[in-house]
Protein backbone atom coordinates (compact mmCIF):
# COMPACT_ATOMS: atom_id res chain seq x y z
CA UNK A 1 0.00 0.00 0.00
CA UNK A 2 1.33 3.44 -1.02
CA UNK A 3 1.38 6.18 1.40
CA UNK A 4 1.58 9.73 0.09
CA UNK A 5 3.91 11.18 2.60
CA UNK A 6 3.83 14.60 0.93
CA UNK A 7 1.50 17.56 2.18
CA UNK A 8 0.19 19.73 -0.58
CA UNK A 9 2.19 23.50 -1.04
CA UNK A 10 -0.72 25.35 -0.43
CA UNK A 11 -2.10 23.73 2.51
CA UNK A 12 1.44 23.39 4.12
CA UNK A 13 1.19 27.49 3.84
CA UNK A 14 -1.84 27.38 5.39
CA UNK A 15 -0.25 25.28 8.39
CA UNK A 16 2.00 27.70 8.21
CA UNK A 17 -0.09 30.63 8.93
CA UNK A 18 -2.05 28.45 11.61
CA UNK A 19 1.16 28.72 13.75
CA UNK A 20 0.74 32.97 13.45
CA UNK A 21 -2.77 32.42 14.51
CA UNK A 22 -1.36 30.16 17.50
CA UNK A 23 0.61 32.77 19.01
CA UNK A 24 -2.80 35.17 18.83
CA UNK A 25 -4.62 32.80 20.58
CA UNK A 26 -1.58 31.98 23.02
CA UNK A 27 -1.99 32.82 26.49
CA UNK A 28 1.28 33.53 27.35
CA UNK A 29 2.01 35.76 24.69
CA UNK A 30 1.40 39.78 25.45
CA UNK A 31 -1.95 41.36 24.80
CA UNK A 32 -0.63 43.63 22.10
CA UNK A 33 1.57 40.81 20.67
CA UNK A 34 -1.16 38.61 20.44
CA UNK A 35 -3.47 41.50 18.54
CA UNK A 36 -0.30 41.73 16.18
CA UNK A 37 -0.18 38.13 15.65
CA UNK A 38 -3.90 38.38 14.94
CA UNK A 39 -3.49 41.26 12.37
CA UNK A 40 -0.39 39.40 10.42
CA UNK A 41 -2.91 36.19 10.44
CA UNK A 42 -5.15 38.29 8.39
CA UNK A 43 -3.02 40.12 6.21
CA UNK A 44 -1.09 37.01 5.40
CA UNK A 45 -4.43 35.11 4.41
CA UNK A 46 -5.34 38.01 1.95
CA UNK A 47 -1.60 37.93 0.33
CA UNK A 48 -2.58 34.33 0.12
CA UNK A 49 -5.83 34.23 -1.90
CA UNK A 50 -4.46 37.40 -4.00
CA UNK A 51 -1.45 35.12 -5.29
CA UNK A 52 -1.75 31.58 -4.24
CA UNK A 53 -5.10 31.05 -4.74
CA UNK A 54 -5.27 33.35 -7.97
CA UNK A 55 -2.63 30.88 -9.45
CA UNK A 56 -5.17 28.42 -9.20
CA UNK A 57 -7.85 30.00 -10.45
CA UNK A 58 -5.41 30.68 -13.81
CA UNK A 59 -4.57 27.35 -14.24
CA UNK A 60 -8.03 25.98 -13.30
CA UNK A 61 -8.56 28.54 -16.88
CA UNK A 62 -6.13 26.56 -19.24
CA UNK A 63 -6.81 22.99 -17.56
CA UNK A 64 -8.73 21.62 -15.07
CA UNK A 65 -6.93 18.21 -15.32
CA UNK A 66 -3.55 19.59 -14.29
CA UNK A 67 -2.23 18.13 -11.05
CA UNK A 68 -0.13 19.14 -8.30
CA UNK A 69 3.10 16.71 -9.06
CA UNK A 70 3.64 16.13 -5.38
CA UNK A 71 -0.23 14.96 -4.06
CA UNK A 72 -1.88 14.61 -7.09
CA UNK A 73 -4.62 17.25 -6.52
CA UNK A 74 -6.30 19.26 -9.56
CA UNK A 75 -6.61 23.18 -8.84
CA UNK A 76 -9.93 22.93 -8.08
CA UNK A 77 -9.23 19.78 -5.39
CA UNK A 78 -6.98 22.24 -4.18
CA UNK A 79 -9.27 25.28 -4.08
CA UNK A 80 -11.85 23.34 -1.95
CA UNK A 81 -9.71 21.60 0.26
CA UNK A 82 -7.76 25.82 1.31
CA UNK A 83 -11.32 26.73 1.27
CA UNK A 84 -12.50 24.63 4.18
CA UNK A 85 -9.38 25.03 5.88
CA UNK A 86 -9.64 28.37 5.90
CA UNK A 87 -13.17 28.25 7.35
CA UNK A 88 -12.00 26.51 10.00
CA UNK A 89 -9.15 28.56 10.86
CA UNK A 90 -11.08 31.69 10.62
CA UNK A 91 -13.76 30.37 13.00
CA UNK A 92 -10.92 30.15 15.62
CA UNK A 93 -9.88 33.74 14.32
CA UNK A 94 -13.21 35.20 15.13
CA UNK A 95 -13.28 33.68 18.41
CA UNK A 96 -10.03 34.53 19.65
CA UNK A 97 -10.82 38.48 17.87
CA UNK A 98 -13.79 39.00 20.83
CA UNK A 99 -11.38 37.59 23.18
CA UNK A 100 -8.90 40.54 22.17
CA UNK A 101 -11.93 43.07 22.35
CA UNK A 102 -12.71 41.53 25.53
CA UNK A 103 -9.29 42.12 27.41
CA UNK A 104 -8.97 45.68 25.87
CA UNK A 105 -12.10 46.70 27.63
CA UNK A 106 -10.25 46.03 31.20
CA UNK A 107 -7.40 48.68 30.09
CA UNK A 108 -10.51 51.38 29.43
CA UNK A 109 -10.58 50.92 25.37
CA UNK A 110 -13.79 49.33 23.95
CA UNK A 111 -15.07 49.11 20.40
CA UNK A 112 -18.60 49.85 20.28
CA UNK A 113 -21.04 49.97 17.63
CA UNK A 114 -25.10 51.69 18.10
CA UNK A 115 -26.84 48.62 20.14
CA UNK A 116 -24.36 49.43 22.68
CA UNK A 117 -25.00 53.21 22.49
CA UNK A 118 -27.63 55.39 24.45
CA UNK A 119 -29.45 58.09 22.67
CA UNK A 120 -26.79 60.88 23.63
CA UNK A 121 -24.18 59.63 22.11
CA UNK A 122 -25.80 58.33 18.95
CA UNK A 123 -27.17 62.04 18.68
CA UNK A 124 -23.54 63.27 18.79
CA UNK A 125 -22.07 60.57 16.49
CA UNK A 126 -24.70 61.58 13.99
CA UNK A 127 -24.07 65.50 14.50
CA UNK A 128 -20.24 63.99 13.58
CA UNK A 129 -21.41 62.19 10.60
CA UNK A 130 -22.92 65.25 9.11
CA UNK A 131 -20.13 67.87 9.32
CA UNK A 132 -17.01 64.96 9.07
CA UNK A 133 -18.09 62.80 7.21
CA UNK A 134 -20.72 63.02 4.75
CA UNK A 135 -18.99 65.50 2.99
CA UNK A 136 -16.01 63.45 2.13
CA UNK A 137 -17.93 60.64 1.17
CA UNK A 138 -18.43 59.78 -2.81
CA UNK A 139 -21.63 57.76 -3.02
CA UNK A 140 -22.34 56.14 -6.16
CA UNK A 141 -25.84 54.35 -7.39
CA UNK A 142 -25.79 51.80 -10.02
CA UNK A 143 -29.16 50.02 -11.57
CA UNK A 144 -29.41 46.66 -13.12
CA UNK A 145 -28.41 47.92 -16.92
CA UNK A 146 -25.49 49.68 -15.69
CA UNK A 147 -21.93 48.26 -15.68
CA UNK A 148 -20.72 47.41 -12.07
CA UNK A 149 -18.27 49.76 -10.95
CA UNK A 150 -14.48 48.97 -10.21
CA UNK A 151 -13.82 48.10 -6.74
CA UNK A 152 -10.71 48.71 -4.73
CA UNK A 153 -8.65 45.34 -3.75
CA UNK A 154 -9.18 45.23 -0.33
CA UNK A 155 -10.67 48.37 0.32
CA UNK A 156 -14.21 48.44 2.24
CA UNK A 157 -17.50 49.60 0.96
CA UNK A 158 -20.93 50.08 2.52
CA UNK A 159 -23.80 48.78 0.28
CA UNK A 160 -27.33 49.03 0.30
CA UNK A 161 -30.36 47.87 -2.02
CA UNK A 162 -32.57 50.93 -2.51
CA UNK A 163 -35.49 51.37 -4.16
CA UNK A 164 -37.16 54.80 -5.46
CA UNK A 165 -41.25 55.71 -5.47
CA UNK A 166 -40.86 53.49 -8.73
CA UNK A 167 -40.17 50.29 -7.04
CA UNK A 168 -36.91 50.16 -9.67
CA UNK A 169 -34.33 48.79 -7.19
CA UNK A 170 -30.45 50.37 -7.41
CA UNK A 171 -27.43 49.19 -5.87
CA UNK A 172 -26.09 52.40 -3.55
CA UNK A 173 -22.11 52.16 -3.06
CA UNK A 174 -20.07 54.21 -0.56
CA UNK A 175 -16.10 53.82 -0.40
CA UNK A 176 -15.03 53.63 3.44
CA UNK A 177 -11.47 53.84 2.93
CA UNK A 178 -10.95 57.01 1.65
CA UNK A 179 -7.57 57.90 3.22
CA UNK A 180 -8.96 60.52 4.86
CA UNK A 181 -11.52 60.00 7.24
CA UNK A 182 -9.89 58.38 10.47
CA UNK A 183 -10.51 54.36 10.95
CA UNK A 184 -10.92 54.85 14.86
CA UNK A 185 -13.51 57.64 15.43
CA UNK A 186 -13.81 58.34 19.27
CA UNK A 187 -17.40 57.93 20.90
CA UNK A 188 -18.18 61.70 22.52
CA UNK A 189 -18.88 61.45 25.92
CA UNK A 190 -17.36 58.20 26.54
CA UNK A 191 -13.26 58.46 26.82
CA UNK A 192 -11.74 55.20 25.40
CA UNK A 193 -14.79 54.13 23.24
CA UNK A 194 -13.74 54.16 19.77
CA UNK A 195 -16.22 52.85 16.86
CA UNK A 196 -14.63 52.10 13.12
CA UNK A 197 -15.75 54.37 10.69
CA UNK A 198 -17.51 51.87 8.03
CA UNK A 199 -19.54 51.06 11.25
CA UNK A 200 -21.06 54.58 11.30
CA UNK A 201 -20.70 55.09 7.35
CA UNK A 202 -23.58 51.89 7.00
CA UNK A 203 -25.39 53.06 9.87
CA UNK A 204 -26.32 56.30 8.36
CA UNK A 205 -26.42 55.40 4.80
CA UNK A 206 -30.05 56.11 4.20
CA UNK A 207 -29.49 59.91 5.00
CA UNK A 208 -26.28 59.47 2.12
CA UNK A 209 -29.51 57.93 -0.02
CA UNK A 210 -32.34 60.30 1.22
CA UNK A 211 -34.58 60.14 -1.47
CA UNK A 212 -34.69 56.57 -1.42
CA UNK A 213 -35.79 53.43 0.81
CA UNK A 214 -32.55 51.40 1.96
CA UNK A 215 -34.09 47.51 1.49
CA UNK A 216 -31.08 45.78 3.04
CA UNK A 217 -27.42 46.86 4.07
CA UNK A 218 -23.89 45.41 4.57
CA UNK A 219 -20.67 46.08 4.60
CA UNK A 220 -18.30 44.50 1.36
CA UNK A 221 -14.96 43.73 1.05
CA UNK A 222 -13.22 42.69 -2.35
CA UNK A 223 -9.91 40.79 -2.77
CA UNK A 224 -8.39 40.19 -6.02
CA UNK A 225 -6.53 38.17 -7.86
CA UNK A 226 -3.21 39.08 -7.84
CA UNK A 227 -0.64 36.47 -9.51
CA UNK A 228 0.83 38.17 -12.56
CA UNK A 229 2.11 36.53 -15.51
CA UNK A 230 5.54 37.41 -16.23
CA UNK A 231 5.26 36.44 -20.36
CA UNK A 232 2.38 38.57 -20.32
CA UNK A 233 4.15 41.77 -19.13
CA UNK A 234 7.52 40.99 -19.97
CA UNK A 235 7.27 39.19 -23.44
CA UNK A 236 10.43 37.95 -25.61
CA UNK A 237 11.51 41.32 -27.39
CA UNK A 238 12.31 41.44 -31.12
CA UNK A 239 14.98 42.86 -32.43
CA UNK A 240 13.22 46.00 -32.56
CA UNK A 241 11.71 46.04 -29.58
CA UNK A 242 12.81 49.45 -27.47
CA UNK A 243 10.88 48.72 -24.60
CA UNK A 244 13.92 47.61 -22.30
CA UNK A 245 14.52 51.43 -22.42
CA UNK A 246 12.02 52.25 -20.57
CA UNK A 247 11.95 49.73 -17.64
CA UNK A 248 9.37 52.27 -15.71
CA UNK A 249 6.51 51.50 -18.07
CA UNK A 250 6.99 47.74 -17.59
CA UNK A 251 6.64 47.64 -14.22
CA UNK A 252 3.95 49.91 -14.00
CA UNK A 253 2.16 47.63 -16.23
CA UNK A 254 3.03 44.66 -13.46
CA UNK A 255 1.05 47.14 -10.93
CA UNK A 256 -2.01 48.15 -12.78
CA UNK A 257 -1.92 44.38 -13.72
CA UNK A 258 -2.03 43.06 -9.89
CA UNK A 259 -4.08 46.15 -9.01
CA UNK A 260 -6.84 45.38 -11.41
CA UNK A 261 -6.92 41.07 -11.53
CA UNK A 262 -10.32 39.38 -10.85
CA UNK A 263 -12.45 39.28 -8.14
CA UNK A 264 -11.58 36.25 -5.87
CA UNK A 265 -13.21 36.74 -2.75
CA UNK A 266 -16.23 38.74 -1.38
CA UNK A 267 -16.42 39.45 2.70
CA UNK A 268 -19.43 40.80 4.10
CA UNK A 269 -20.60 41.86 7.41
CA UNK A 270 -23.68 42.86 8.64
CA UNK A 271 -26.19 40.87 7.12
CA UNK A 272 -26.97 37.05 6.63
CA UNK A 273 -27.20 35.18 3.30
CA UNK A 274 -30.32 36.69 1.06
CA UNK A 275 -31.03 38.66 -1.41
CA UNK A 276 -28.53 41.41 -1.41
CA UNK A 277 -25.36 38.79 -1.12
CA UNK A 278 -26.97 36.71 -4.01
CA UNK A 279 -27.07 40.30 -6.17
CA UNK A 280 -23.79 41.02 -5.01
CA UNK A 281 -22.23 37.40 -6.43
CA UNK A 282 -24.14 38.02 -9.43
CA UNK A 283 -22.71 41.25 -10.65
CA UNK A 284 -19.31 40.38 -9.49
CA UNK A 285 -19.27 36.64 -10.71
CA UNK A 286 -22.07 36.51 -13.44
CA UNK A 287 -23.47 33.76 -11.30
CA UNK A 288 -27.17 34.03 -9.92
CA UNK A 289 -26.53 31.81 -7.04
CA UNK A 290 -23.40 30.23 -5.34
Amino acid sequence: MTMNVYLNRELSWLKFNERVLEEAESHSVPLCERLNFASIYQSNLDEFFMVRVGSLADQMLLSKSIKDNKTHMTPEEQIRSIIKMVRQLNRRKDAVYVELMEQLEGYGIRLVNFQKLGSQESRELERYFDTEVSPLTSPTMVSRRQPFPFLQNKEIYAIGVLTGKGGQEKLGIIPCSTGVIPRLIGVPVHPGDYMLSEELILHFLPKVFSGYRVVSKSLLRITRNADIDPDSVFPCRSPLDLSFLFPGVMILRCVVDRYEGKELTVSQYGVREGYLQKWIRARLFDVENT
